[in-house]
């Protein structure tokens, strides 16, 4: 297996010049030195290369609304990173999304609620398709991490992003062949009152909801075995997913976010939908020398 080092959200405070550049400098060199000590392959960074939107979740143990500015593509590339991937994120004014009922073929339920299986079933449908980046086999802190929240921030507030509605199966001919995750992006409620907005108890919870005006769609899987429905399941999960944030939260809008480009079907479905392209990132990659 490839032994990569992700580096998350390279960011660097506001200063001169010529303390940019040696801050710099300083960043990916002991980039380079975590990456030799770990003994890993691959040095990766994800990277925004545009954004048209002020909707940011975080990512990791990232600082909230946070993201790097574009000019950072082109400094990871004067250090011989390349971008591998390209990953393209809508938003979907919710006012404006019409559903659809032309997908009676598949159904779609929600998750159980601390139901062992359902959990279970989500690793097994991820580690299934393409997407998961993961060896997971039996490793428990990967399996905690979507479930059990072993991190900054998501931790104290598991209760508020581990819901049923959250996560939503997609079944066909009784078998589970999909699923998509969201969020309700409560946030700006932290960035307003400070932590206390919202970590917040368990009875206090629908409060602190009912004042979010917009989601974000970051996991859609489809299994391999399914591939030749991967774009009837995919608008059967998004649709379910849209009418639910708009029906039963009362959301303004949705992101959805993770769509490769070249996936022709699903960038037309949005696009259909009255979604726009909001950010564009890139996975860049360098290889370590030997």
């Amino acid at each position: 297996m490839e032994r990569v080092l992700r580096i998350n959200r390279p960011l660097i405070i506001q200063c001169s010049r010529e303390l940019k550049e040696e801050a710099i400098d300083t960043l990916m060199r002991e980039i380079y030195e975590i990456g030799e000590r770990a003994g890993v392959d691959t040095l990766e960074v994800e990277l925004y290369k545009e954004i048209g939107s002020e909707i940011f979740f975080p990512s990791t143990n990232c600082a909230v609304n946070t993201y790097n500015t574009p000019e950072w593509i082109q400094i990871f590339e004067s250090q011989g990173f390349a971008c591998s991937k390209t990953t393209l994120c809508f938003e979907m004014n919710l006012g404006e999304f019409s559903g659809s009922n032309a997908h009676q073929q598949i159904n779609i339920r929600k998750h159980a609620l601390n139901n062992e299986e359902d959990k279970k079933l989500y690793y097994n449908l991820w580690s299934l398709s393409n997407e998961c980046p993961y060896d997971f086999g039996n490793n428990d802190y990967w399996y905690s991490n979507v479930f059990g929240w072993p991190r900054v921030w998501y931790s104290e507030i598991a209760h508020i992003l581990d819901r049923d509605d959250y996560i939503l199966f997609a079944e066909k001919n009784g078998e589970a062949v999909g699923f998509i995750h969201w969020w309700p992006n409560v946030y700006p409620s932290l960035i307003k009152g400070g932590r206390r907005a919202i970590f917040v108890r368990e009875h206090l919870v629908q409060e602190l909801l009912d004042t979010v005006e917009e989601g974000k769609i970051f996991k859609i899987i489809v299994t391999k075995k399914a591939k030749n429905d991967k774009n009837l399941i995919e608008r059967a999960l998004i649709n379910e997913a849209l009418e639910l944030m708009r029906n039963k939260y009362r959301f303004k809008r949705c992101q959805i976010g993770n769509i490769p480009t070249g996936e022709d079907k699903t960038l037309s479905f949005m696009q259909e939908k009255s979604g726009r392209k909001v950010h564009e990132m890139c996975l860049m990659r360098m290889r370590m020398r030997k």
